[in-house]
């Protein structure tokens, strides 16, 4: 919205907010998602036969959260200053190197999902680095600068207003996972 109204030093404060805030969130939710990954495990689905693949799995994606997070912002930030097309490659480069790396960790090194995992997050990964490389190549007006990270309430309640119908899709889509994975074990 501040690029559309011109307010270039608005959109790099929301910009840098944004970065700062959603990697403070990413380490929570890595930290939380380590210390209550079985339970996590058992409120997707997970039963005991298949829980040491559930764990590993869990355990490196939470790990590799905030390369997730990184790259969906960076991802937004893109489309935002009307590189769609950099942000469509970026999503490409992390789902091909996902379904390389796949067969490669699960069967190759016999890492079963714990590499799925892996595979995953070198994904986001590669998606994230080439976005900062891309950002650094175009000079980006919305690129990181320590100086603006702050805690800035009415940013932030800004970003939370816009970016809240994104959270809800989402969380909707996980609540239907769990609730299909749940009714899954009945059968």
């Amino acid at each position: 919205r501040a690029i559309g109204a011109k307010d270039h030093e608005k959109a790099r404060r929301v910009t840098n907010t944004t970065i700062f805030i959603s990697s403070i969130i990413a380490i929570l939710i890595s930290v939380f998602g380590l210390t209550f990954n079985e339970e996590i495990g058992y409120l997707f689905g997970m039963e005991d036969s298949f829980k040491a693949e559930t764990m590993s799995y869990l355990n490196v994606i939470f790990y590799g959260t905030i390369f997730h997070h990184l790259s969906v912002i960076y991802n937004n930030i893109f489309r935002a200053e009307g590189h769609a097309k950099v942000a469509m490659i970026a999503m490409m480069i992390g789902t091909i190197t996902n379904l390389i790396l796949d067969p490669v960790f699960i069967f190759g090194f016999k890492m079963g999902t714990g590499g799925a995992a892996v595979a995953t997050v070198i994904g986001y990964s590669f998606s994230f680095m080439f976005l900062m490389y891309k950002q650094f190549k175009f000079k980006s007006d919305l690129s990181i600068r320590p100086s603006l990270f702050r805690f800035d309430f009415k940013l932030i309640k800004e970003v939370v207003v816009v970016g809240l119908p994104a959270l809800v899709r989402n969380s909707v889509g996980a609540l239907i996972a769990i609730t299909i994975n749940n009714m899954l074990k009945l059968y």
